[in-house]
């Protein structure tokens, strides 16, 4: 699995990926190497909370990706399947439309590689 999120920091100024289950345990990740990666696994999944019922009273259908810009950086999360999500970071520079792109392309072969390893 980390194979495959390494291909996703191929995309310039990504800064790092990683796998979080919907309780919050970190699978995977790479890059990343300032953080406390588990709290940021934590948080990742804790942030669908909300959206999610959101979605749901506005009558817009299922949640699939939250992205969140902030003054230093792009954070998106997707949802890869009912039990996992994927987070990617990266710098101000980072292209949303690429990495949405890209996400989209490794988050099947992501549950592929997670449904085999457990």
């Amino acid at each position: 699995m980390d194979e495959i999120l390494k291909d996703l920091l191929r995309l310039e100024h990504s800064k790092g990926a990683l796998v979080v289950g919907r309780d919050g345990l970190v699978l995977s990740y790479v890059g990343m190497v300032d953080l406390n990666v588990d709290t940021v696994g934590a948080l990742a999944s804790s942030t669908l909370g909300t959206t999610e019922v959101l979605g749901d009273e506005a009558k817009i259908g299922k949640l699939d990706q939250i992205i969140l810009q902030y003054e230093d950086g792009i954070a998106l999360v997707q949802i890869i399947s009912d039990e996992w999500l994927l987070f990617l970071m990266g710098d101000k520079k980072m292209n949303i439309g690429m990495a949405r792109y890209l996400i989209s392309k490794t988050g099947p072969k992501i549950v592929k590689s997670a449904k085999e390893a457990f």
